[in-house]
């Protein structure tokens, strides 16, 4: 049973080290060529960066909270099996990609004066 709480909670643990991360990282001086969230939107400007970094850093901080609660509750409820922790992994990994595209989104429509 260990490996299954590893497995189904490393990428929301993982989403809320780098919510961490991107908070301090959108505080940061320059532009990085290397880390953060990096998309030709974010790193056009020093605002579009630090925007970025602040939307995805709740949006990742949202998203880890509420995958931990569901798999806890999964855990609790003794309902993890190999089906439920494939279908957990493909969800999470999906909400990753939804967080890229939703900043993007944002960043390409959002009031420039902001």
């Amino acid at each position: 049973m260990t490996f299954e709480i590893v497995i189904i909670n490393l990428l929301p643990l993982a989403s809320l080290v780098i919510a961490i991360m991107y908070k301090f990282k959108a505080k940061s001086k320059k532009i990085s060529k290397i880390s953060g969230f990096r998309s030709s939107l974010s790193t056009k400007s020093k605002e579009n960066w630090e925007f970025a970094h602040r939307y995805a850093s709740k949006l990742l901080f949202i998203y880890g909270v509420f995958f931990l609660l569901i798999n806890i509750i999964l855990l609790y409820l003794n309902f993890i099996n190999t089906v439920v922790m494939t279908i957990m992994v493909i969800l999470e990994i999906l909400a990753y990609c939804l967080i890229g595209y939703r900043v993007d989104f944002v960043l390409k429509n959002r009031d420039p004066k902001f």
